[in-house]
């Protein structure tokens, strides 16, 4: 079969899709960093045979701290979970912490894998006299 298009739902069916070609026009709908994944050159410029949509882009972390002092003017310090399966959170830290500096946020991201780990993580966090910007746990 040669289709004319090739439409994809993720980062992972982009990938198996792009392993078996690099010639039909591949539009994906749901992916985290298609610049980081190598699917694309640029937003303005994908190139290649691969276009698409994205649902959030890498400056979302600092969004998050931004909207978090729009709410709390005197947050000084603020933990950000990731769920360990969640691979892109990557794709947000860069932001996250360069946001946290710009505003004087204590921030500290820390990656858990269930409920359990992510009650201690917050206890620890909460009762520590301070925590160490932007540290990965």
């Amino acid at each position: 079969m040669q289709p004319d298009l090739l439409l994809s739902q993720d980062s992972d069916a982009t990938s198996a899709l792009l392993q078996q070609t690099r010639t039909i026009p591949l539009i994906f709908a749901i992916v985290h960093d298609p610049i980081g994944n190598g699917y694309v050159a640029s937003f303005p410029r994908p190139g290649g045979n691969v276009t698409g949509f994205i649902v959030s882009e890498p400056t979302m972390g600092g969004k998050w701290l931004e909207l978090l002092r729009e709410v709390a003017p005197s947050l000084t310090r603020v933990l950000v979970p990731f769920n360990t399966a969640a691979s892109a959170a990557e794709y947000y830290l860069s932001s996250l912490r360069a946001t946290a500096a710009l505003l004087g946020i204590d921030a500290s991201a820390t990656f858990v894998r269930d409920i359990s780990e992510l009650e201690s993580v917050v206890a620890a966090h909460s009762n520590a006299p301070f925590w160490r910007p932007c540290r990965d746990a």
